[in-house]
């Protein structure tokens, strides 16, 4: 609904104004991104670590409208950690799934470890059918 849409941009807004700024290498490169995703199917973003890939571009694609933003890491707990960021601001836009918890996984953002993804994938049929974007850590 443009109500839930107008709630994502005021997250994404919030996330770089106030958490993350302009100091996020990744930040300027978000209009570029959105042009990219209309014209492929598939988009790399080769980045250094702490660029904003796991924290920004995830909400800013749920932002522009996509039902289902997947973001897998390897590690337990920077998946807890990056799904946490959201909640902070009052925004209950992210959930979690790990091996032994998850949280609020039928909001629009999950992130996930790597090793639950492959899981599902090999034992479930149809599992990416459910997901709109898949962010690969």
């Amino acid at each position: 609904t443009d109500k839930a849409l107008k709630r994502y941009f005021k997250s994404i807004n919030i996330l770089l104004t106030i958490y993350y700024g302009p100091q996020l290498p990744i930040t300027s490169h978000l209009q570029n991104l959105r042009d990219l995703l209309n014209k492929n199917d598939a988009v790399m973003v080769k980045v250094g670590t702490g660029s904003g890939k796991s924290t920004v571009i995830p909400p800013y694609l749920v932002g522009l409208g996509y039902g289902k933003v997947v973001v897998t890491h390897q590690e337990d707990f920077l998946v807890v950690k990056f799904s946490k960021e959201y909640v902070r601001f009052g925004e209950g836009i992210s959930g979690y799934e790990v091996g032994d918890g998850k949280q609020d996984v039928n909001n629009s953002l999950i992130y996930m470890t790597d090793g639950l993804l492959k899981m599902r994938a090999i034992y479930t049929e149809k599992v990416f059918d459910r997901i709109d974007v898949l962010v690969i850590d």
